[in-house]
């Protein structure tokens, strides 16, 4: 078309190509949005912190790249930090969709000025880019946040961005976002931050190695005062708030990351939700006094010794205070080894058990009378921990001076199966050495327990009887209680355990504490524990190795600690445990019923029961010959009470005896799992292969059957069945 036949007013073809050119920018962008969807920072890891009930950090783990970095949540920041932030580094922040074009060209203009970049012209929403995206410093990576930027403002609010921003700002070294930076630099939350920490803190990012105030405090007073003098440029503080920041220093070093509860928090670590948090039930005050009284003791115990203590509250079974030993990182013993889990010999903590299973089954009662006296006949003798005989007295007396010979008998009458399923009732799952059927020892610390297990059985005398299993954290949910005792047995043992007694020149404060100290053979663990009103508190002292140390004792070692336990708990009952249940018989030995008056004396106590049965041929996992003629498969079993029943691979099976030897005829060659119960139901098991030999190749003639693969017998010849 010649030039003088174009339309003289072509605004709507121009018009017309730049809509077209729009919805093809438009478009592109967003199949390029599809195709290749920003971070929003969904994935990003936080330090685990281990919090008290109150919501103070307790413990704190780095993320697996090694930084510090807490979740942020905005209503926890002062909103005036959130605006000074907004109007050093994005004015128009609410305003635009994380491009400021305005930005950039003032960027341009002065960079063109001035020779250099003065300042680069990006948004939070571009910082926030270039924070989960790091790229090196060229216009191409420049291009790409701007997009990035327009991508995540596409799905994120401003407060999400903003959130995003002030988690992952650098601040120096591996600190990473605000939440970690007030709390390293300055030991709190940023909710509490005072205007010069602020200021700090808003210029920090801008250059967080050079500002660094731990290694360049002039360069860090610097740039936090420009921020100040600017503000009061600008009317947003006064003159005596400027001059008050500005003499202000600014921390020259780091504060140490929180450790206490180290031992709980390890356990716990791994159970963090999405944000890193783990909200236990301890109390931060009573934890930390706690940990500095047994660092203090730390220092007067002997090489290779330590002490740990548990504090546990009635009604919820919530774990108050836990530490695991005198000193985390100590030289000399394992410090790390968590005492408060460890399974120990609880020495004669469960005396009290004992005697209030005895009155719940109406076997003895407080004033019955027992002779502490060993009986020769016996088969098995204990004796008392001072080695001397007290003669007639009443259990009330036997128990306040933990006395050996009558805690037996009383057991003997309730019955170690007894005991043992009282404790399962409440989920305690005590290891008897060995594996063995329990016998009267575990009366005397012949079993295992840790300091869970101990709280939730002295928890019930002081909650009437009902045994709850201690809760550390709200992942654990409510506390299921299971009965102990009856209310009128928890009374009674309380009652008890309130008399015994107490080194008066360290405890004058009439508290009423029912006490009850251990000692485990051979002086390797001492105990002490304490019953009130609200709580039950436990303290164990001795060697992690399970060494021995000479005059150990519940007494001296561990009952001083206990107290001073004491006097950081809340005020107690004075008059616990009050009045006796209904139903509770109160009187005194002659008005008692005539089988409750004494505790005779048995000829023969419980001797520790026989082993039971075991597999003397064939071992374990053993591959036998089986053949279809001559199926029988010898069976030897030793130990045991007779008569023996069997299971084959769970199933009830006939095996015929031959005295202490069975011949089994298993109907086919395979896999089976073969198990003898003897007459207390005590079981053994091994794994048999049975396969053919008929034919087989590498099979030896002289095979046996019954003969392990390979093997003669040690006569070289072959044996019928």
């Amino acid at each position: 078309m010649p030039l003088a036949q174009l339309p003289h007013h072509p605004g709507p073809l121009l018009l017309a190509a730049a809509a077209i050119a729009l919805l093809a920018i438009t478009g592109t962008l967003t199949v390029l949005d599809r195709l290749w969807p920003p971070p929003t920072g969904a994935a990003l890891e936080y330090s685990v912190q281990v919090l008290a009930d109150d919501g103070r950090i307790l413990r704190l783990y780095t993320t697996p790249d090694g930084y510090w970095r807490l979740p942020v949540n905005l209503e926890a920041i002062d909103p005036r930090f959130v605006e000074r932030l907004i109007a050093v580094e994005d004015q128009r922040f609410h305003g635009h969709p994380g491009v400021d074009p305005l930005a950039l060209a003032r960027a341009v203009v002065q960079a063109v000025r001035q020779g250099r970049v003065v300042s680069g012209g990006s948004t939070l929403s571009m910082q926030v880019v270039r924070l989960l995206e790091p790229r090196p410093r060229r216009v191409s990576s420049k291009l790409i946040e701007l997009f990035r930027a327009w991508q995540i403002e596409r799905r994120l609010s401003k407060d999400e961005i903003l959130a995003l921003y002030l988690t992952l700002a650098p601040y120096g070294g591996n600190l990473q976002g605000l939440p970690a930076a007030s709390l390293f630099y300055f030991g709190k939350a940023p909710r509490f931050l005072t205007l010069e920490e602020t200021a700090l803190l808003i210029a920090l990012p801008q250059a967080p190695e050079a500002r660094r105030p731990d290694r360049n405090p002039q360069h860090a007073t610097a740039a936090r005062d420009r921020l100040l003098r600017g503000w009061a440029a600008d009317d947003r503080i006064d003159a005596p708030s400027l001059q008050a920041a500005l003499r202000a220093p600014v921390p020259e070093s780091r504060l140490p990351a929180p450790r206490h509860a180290p031992h709980l928090a390890d356990r716990l670590r791994g159970h963090a939700d999405a944000r890193g948090r783990v909200t236990t039930f301890l109390d931060a005050e009573l934890q930390q006094r706690l940990e500095r009284r047994l660092a203090r003791e730390q220092l007067q115990l002997a090489q290779g010794q330590t002490s740990a203590a548990l504090v546990v509250e009635h009604g919820t079974g919530r774990v108050r205070a836990w530490v695991g030993s005198g000193d985390y990182f100590g030289q000399g013993f394992p410090g790390q080894v968590d005492m408060v889990s460890a399974l120990r010999s609880p020495g004669s903590l469960l005396k009290p058990l004992i005697y209030g299973l005895a009155f719940d089954q109406d076997v003895a009662h407080p004033q019955t009378l027992v002779v502490d006296r060993a009986t020769p006949r016996q088969a098995w003798s204990p004796r008392n921990f001072d080695r001397l005989e007290q003669g007639e007295m009443t259990l009330a007396e036997a128990l306040m001076q933990s006395r050996n010979i009558p805690a037996v008998r009383v057991l003997d009458r309730v019955g170690p199966d007894r005991l043992l399923a009282s404790l399962h009732e409440l989920g305690v799952a005590a290891v008897i050495p060995g594996s063995r059927r329990p016998g009267l020892a575990v009366g005397l610390g012949g079993i295992g327990l840790d300091m869970r297990d101990i709280a939730t059985l002295y928890g019930a005398i002081g909650q009437q009887g009902i045994g709850l299993r201690p809760q550390v954290s709200t992942g654990d949910g409510a506390a299921d209680g299971a009965r102990l005792l009856s209310g009128s047995a928890a009374w009674q043992v309380a009652r008890i355990l309130l008399e015994t007694a107490l080194p008066e020149a360290r405890w004058g404060s009439g508290r009423p504490i029912a006490l009850k100290t251990g000692t485990s053979f051979g002086y390797r663990d001492a105990w002490a524990v304490g019953v009130d009103d609200t709580h039950t508190a436990i303290v164990w002292v001795g060697r992690p190795d399970g060494g021995y140390t000479a005059g150990l004792t519940g007494l001296t070692a561990a009952v001083p600690l206990l107290l001073d336990v004491f006097t950081l708990l809340p005020d107690a009952d004075p008059h616990w445990p009050g009045p006796p249940p209904d139903g509770t018989l109160l009187a005194r030995t002659g008005d008692l019923p005539t089988h409750l008056q004494r505790l005779e004396a048995r000829d023969r106590l419980s001797a520790p029961p026989a082993p039971g049965p075991r597999f003397a041929f064939p071992a374990d996992a053993t591959t036998l010959a089986w053949n279809p003629a001559e199926p029988e498969i010898l069976l030897d079993v030793r130990g045991g009470q007779p008569p023996l029943n069997w299971l084959v691979d769970g199933r009830p099976t006939r095996i015929a005896a031959q005295g202490r030897q069975h011949l089994w005829r298993p109907e086919r060659p395979g896999a089976y799992r073969v198990t003898a119960l003897d007459a207390r139901g005590r079981a053994a098991s091994v794994r048999i292969d049975l396969r053919t030999n008929a034919g087989s190749p590498g099979y030896p003639d002289t095979m046996d059957r019954g003969t392990p693969l390979g093997v003669r017998r040690p006569d070289g010849e072959a044996q019928r069945w």
